[in-house]
């Protein structure tokens, strides 16, 4: 767990301070004119330095976990190599490449004190046991290699004193005192390991006459990476060296016999020794096995991680061998959906490319065939190629409706090409309703029969091309609405033009109201012979009442004494009376007939004319064959494909065709009127001309059908072949625009 923790250190680490070091490129202004620094890559390598010394203090101590530390340590190093290389083949140059390298040496050097510390503890405990003579051909390997990983600890401490990094314009320098002291105690320790062992080549039996043992500092060496041999020997006159059976001879004969010797090629290599004890007697050491590798090397791979189809993506490779030196002019093998070689440039890099026309991933590879001095590598990584991302968007002309009136959605589709359609599908309530073709914009109505809240939303399947989507959601609300007179007022959206007629229908009724009222006062007052005015007040109605009355008592009261001549003259002028009412009459009945009968018949034809418009309104509501399941639930899709270009008829059509010509231009312009606010006194030809100067796209049209119009109501004149039908089905189209 640790050691992961660590490696997501390094990680992060490497991340940032590749970004506060200096990078080659181009880069944005402001951050290219601020002062370069290197305090991250300083800070990083400081504690790396600290961790080497608590190693080396655990070594020092014989520590049971000093091993367990210096691998951690060693493969935070490795991976701060291979992050600076990672970053070198995406562009980003910077220092750790430079600092990384004489930190490795440490690190390793830890590692193999620790190793090995643990391999002479083990040994020694067998010799003290048993006279072994492999325990103690591993015993002394082992203090042989311990003391050549303090030796490379040690070099690497002049180089990395001598490395400066900057903090804008002051040096970073690295302390490594404190290793050079605790490097002391460590060669203390290794001597103080030799001096036991060599204590016990005088006190064991077995090696008190003669000992001949060789060992190497690196049983597993590069190419042309120097080694040294050891040979120990007691009581051997001569001693000859053999590598690969061929005899070197050793001078200056000590107990400490050393070589250095480099491999030129790569394989098994044996190394023993011959001598001859001060008996004459010929002794042969063991022998030493040595395995020399080529130079490894590493081919990095860096790109996207993602593109999108059919999109060619740049795949950019490294190859630098184990001492991180670019490798120029080498061919490797690559592919990415299709192989062909490529050749590195002076600083080890190489480019391809690579696409795919399906989702899913690319897997790409890129392959070193090594030589005779370096080994093979390879490479591989992948890229993701997703479908084209869409979005959906849709609107409605209203959120609030009653019931049976339509609603027309308008939606967009972002992320596809102009001429691309896709299919829609539409859901009311997560319930689908139908399915659309949409293009870049595209529309669509819907009706509904039943009041509630409705949530409405597109949604697109996906294909192999583009991704799944669906659009934000529209709320619509529909409620009830009341009648009116035991009328049902009109919903449908098409029709707007007949609510105006309905409205001006029940004032005209209320006009005819007051107006028969009035005449009724007139013709009463004719009949009684007082002014009209009187008539209409509440005081000549009480008035005359009272009147009638005193008049009624006199009379009774003159008819009890009056003689038959006053009779007579009464009865004469009761005839008068009456010849008089007949006159009142007769001027009532040639009122009623020169008057009242014309305005009746005038108010009775337009009310006939107002109630076949509204059969024709009423007709458009039926439902369609097909919508049956659609209207169950409380709605319809009005438009089931629409889109640009779409040729379907609309519902005006529809009605318009029980419309006559004349009908039929007064539905438009009366419409017309209505979506202009204009005056109804225009002309026909008046109004094309606003149409022609507000520039519309219907405008030839509307002076198409003018002219037909014109031709055939005004002048009489049949309409010519195909005519009546483009006429109408010009007018529908540009009542369509005027609904839209």
């Amino acid at each position: 767990m640790k050691d992961k923790l660590k490696i997501h250190a390094v990680t992060v680490f490497l991340m940032l301070l590749l970004l506060i070091s200096p990078i080659a490129g181009v880069r944005h202004e402001a951050y290219s004119a601020a002062p370069s620094s290197d305090e991250g890559i300083h800070s990083f390598f400081s504690d790396v330095i600290r961790d080497v010394g608590i190693c080396l203090d655990k070594f020092v101590d014989e520590s049971p976990d000093a091993d367990t530390r210096a691998s951690r340590l060693e493969s935070g190093i490795q991976l701060a190599a291979e992050e600076s290389r990672y970053y070198t083949v995406r562009g980003f140059e910077s220092n750790v490449s430079r600092v990384v390298q004489p930190f490795s040496a440490p690190s390793d050097g830890v590692k193999q004190l620790t190793t090995y510390q643990l391999v002479f503890l083990t040994n020694y405990e067998l010799l003290k046991n048993e006279s072994d003579y492999s325990a103690y051909v591993e015993a002394r390997t082992a203090i042989v290699s311990m003391r050549s990983g303090a030796d490379a600890i040690n070099c690497s401490l002049d180089r990395i004193a001598l490395i400066e990094l900057w903090n804008e314009t002051s040096v970073l320098n690295f302390n490594v005192s404190y290793l050079s002291e605790t490097l002391n105690d460590v060669y203390a320790l290794i001597d103080h390991y030799e001096r036991l062992l060599e204590q016990y080549e005088i006190e064991a039996p077995a090696f008190e006459e003669d000992l001949l043992v060789v060992v190497v500092s690196d049983e597993h060496p590069l190419l042309y990476e120097e080694i040294t041999i050891h040979v120990y020997a007691k009581n051997i006159s001569t001693i000859s060296l053999f590598i690969d059976n061929e005899a070197h001879t050793l001078k200056n004969l000590t107990g400490d016999l050393q070589k250095k010797h480099r491999f030129e090629k790569p394989g098994e290599h044996d190394i023993y020794a011959e001598g001859t004890t001060v008996d004459g007697e010929n002794i042969k050491s063991n022998i030493v096995k040595v395995h020399v590798s080529k130079i490894p090397t590493f081919i990095v791979l860096s790109s996207q991680y993602s593109a999108l189809l059919n999109e060619s993506v740049k795949i950019t490779g490294l190859i630098v061998d184990y001492y991180d030196e670019p490798m120029h002019a080498v061919n490797a093998t690559v592919e990415a959906g299709g192989e062909e070689t490529v050749t590195t440039d002076v600083r080890g890099r190489f480019v391809f490319y690579g696409t795919r026309s399906s989702e899913g991933y690319l897997n790409v590879s890129a392959f070193y065939p090594g030589n005779g001095t370096y080994k093979s590598s390879s490479a591989n990584s992948s890229i993701f190629f997703f479908r084209f991302p869409i979005s959906l968007q849709i609107a409605a002309n209203t959120t609030e409706i009653n019931v049976n009136e339509t609603v027309k959605f308008m939606g967009s589709v972002s992320g596809i090409s102009t001429n691309s359609t896709i299919p829609l599908s539409i859901f009311v309530n997560d319930r689908g309703e139908g399915t659309i073709t949409g293009d870049k914009d595209f529309e669509f109505s819907l009706s509904f029969s039943q009041s509630g809240a409705y949530e409405v939303y597109t949604l697109f399947p996906g294909d192999s091309l583009f991704k799944d989507a669906k659009s934000n959601e529209v709320t619509i609300t529909v409620t009830e609405k009341a009648g009116i007179a035991g009328v049902t007022l009109i919903e449908d959206a098409n029709l707007n033009i007949y609510r105006e007629i309905d409205v001006l229908f029940y004032l005209l009724l209320i006009l005819v109201a007051i107006v028969s009222f009035f005449i009724g006062l007139y013709a009463r007052a004719i009949k009684k012979k007082i002014p009209l005015a009187l008539l209409f007040t509440g005081i000549y109605a009480r008035t005359f009442k009272r009147l009638i009355s005193s008049l009624r008592g006199i009379r009774a009261a003159k008819r009890k004494n009056k003689p038959v001549e006053t009779q007579e003259k009464g009865i004469s002028e009761t005839a008068n009376a009456k010849v008089s009412g007949a006159r009142h009459r007769t001027r009532i009945h040639v009122f009623r007939d020169k008057i009242i009968a014309p305005l009746l018949l005038i108010l009775m034809n337009f009310y006939a004319y107002i109630l076949k418009r509204n059969n024709h309104s009423s007709k458009g509501k039926e439902v369609e064959p097909g919508n049956e399941s659609a209207e169950k639930h409380g709605m319809a899709v009005a438009n089931e494909e629409v889109g640009k270009g779409t040729n379907d008829e609309v519902p005006e059509v529809k009605k318009l065709e029980d419309f006559d010509f004349g009908e039929a231009y007064r539905l438009l312009f009366d419409a017309t009127i209505s979506q202009y606010n204009l005056g109804k006194s225009l002309t026909p030809r008046e109004l094309s001309e606003v149409i022609k100067n507000a520039n519309e796209p219907f405008t030839a049209a509307f002076r198409d059908v003018t002219a037909i119009h014109e031709r055939v109501f005004y002048g009489s004149m049949r309409p010519e072949d195909g005519e009546e039908e483009r006429y109408f089905n010009e007018l529908s189209e540009i009542l369509r625009c005027f609904k839209g």
